[in-house]
């Protein structure tokens, strides 16, 4: 009997030890994963550089074409965004929000000419916030060239964002 308690004591370590090592070997591939990622090479004017990487605010100028984009990244437990458009155009203007890794779609709006247009997480159907990671903002005029400026702001609370 005493043969039989420590056959099955050894095969109880033997199973934990098993599956820590697979759980391990999984979080190493998934590291690697993390640092193998090939950062996104679009931005405005279609530039190649790394997206900017937000903690507070940031802002910039679009147009110059029928469409234009950014690029920027949202650090986790910054989840909570907005981002307001200013259109200055003589025509509309259609704006897409895109989380690159999961191609999720958070805003698609049209904008009318020389008009603004706000995005507000918390109150367009995300109360607990964006994912992190980049995401595209795309501008696009149709047969019309874009015109205008966007910013943002990112935070860990709505409770940042003054009404």
């Amino acid at each position: 009997m005493m043969k039989l308690k420590k056959v099955v004591a050894s095969l109880a370590v033997s199973a934990i030890l098993s599956s820590l090592a697979v759980v391990g070997a999984s979080a190493a591939d998934a590291g690697v994963a993390q640092r193998l990622k090939t950062p996104p090479t679009t931005g405005i004017g279609g530039g190649g550089y790394t997206p900017q990487t937000v903690d507070k605010t940031w802002d910039e100028n679009f147009g110059g074409g029928s469409t234009d984009d950014d690029v920027f990244n949202i650090r986790p437990g910054y989840g909570h965004v907005k981002i307001h458009v200013l259109n200055t155009a003589s025509t509309p203007l259609k704006v897409n929000l895109i989380h690159r890794d999961t191609q999720f779609k958070y805003w698609e709006t049209t904008i009318a000419a020389n008009s603004p247009g706000t995005f507000e997480s918390w109150d367009d159907g995300f109360a607990q916030g964006m994912m992190s990671g980049d995401y595209t903002i795309t501008f696009s005029g149709g047969n019309y060239n874009v015109s205008g400026t966007y910013w943002g702001k990112s935070a860990d609370s709505t409770g940042d964002f003054a009404s």
